[in-house]
């Protein structure tokens, strides 16, 4: 099994070696910044299929990508290592995002305009949602789309100029509309949280709250209060 930790704390010192940024590395591999990040802190790591091209990025090869590179320490040096395993391993916190008790929103506002949408999502690393169930088919159909929909903003959301911006947020606008047709309204704030453990040092984690809910839902005054 492949160790994030090790193949993060990897990436970045090659990364910082050859004088490149996260964005360098998010732009030549068709990513998000954010994906970089991930992969530093040990959160994720891309596809195995990736491997080969970010190794040759850095001129170097999957195997020390991995941390499989060979020892060239002698046997006996090899074998106090061994029996050292104290001596071999960095300690590194598990990686975890965390929650701020002042940053958590107080209540959630209606989304009724794709912009306003577009204006929550940008920088968001992640979403999380709920929504009412025991709907139809054709409504669950629409609430399934336009999740799709916001995942897909998520992750090209740093690679949306104006133009495709004005479009993203029209389809956002015809999504929206289609919901509240069927009285399916949408909330939406956002909420900074904080990566901590891995590599480096803590990191803003900002992430999408969505809450789909029946218009005749009683708990809509206190989502939006």
């Amino acid at each position: 099994m492949f160790n994030a930790i090790h193949f993060g704390k990897t990436v970045s010192e090659l990364r910082r070696k050859h004088n490149m940024s996260q964005m360098d590395i998010a732009s030549k591999m068709e990513v998000s910044f954010q994906a970089v990040s991930n992969w530093e802190r040990g959160v994720s790591m891309p596809d195995i299929s990736r491997l080969p091209e970010l190794a040759q990025l850095f001129s170097t090869t999957v195997d020390e990508l991995l941390g499989e590179k060979q020892d060239t320490c002698d046997t006996r040096d090899k074998h106090e290592a061994d029996s050292n395993p104290s001596q071999n391993t960095e300690p590194y916190e598990p990686v975890k995002i965390r929650r701020l008790k002042d940053n958590v929103p107080t209540h959630l506002a209606r989304v009724q305009e794709g912009k306003h949408l577009l204006s929550l999502i940008n920088g968001c690393c992640a979403f999380e949602y709920d929504y009412d169930t025991g709907m139809s088919r054709d409504k669950n159909q629409l609430i399934s789309n336009f999740l799709q929909d916001v995942q897909n903003c998520i992750d090209f959301s740093d690679e949306l100029d104006i133009r495709l911006k004005f479009e993203v947020s029209n389809e956002i606008d015809q999504s929206l509309s289609e919901l509240s047709n069927v009285d399916i309204w949408v909330f939406a704030a956002r909420e900074n949280r904080i990566v901590t453990g891995g590599v480096g040092t803590p990191d803003n984690f900002p992430v999408l709250i969505i809450r789909i809910l029946n218009s005749n839902n009683e708990s809509i005054i206190k989502t939006m209060c």
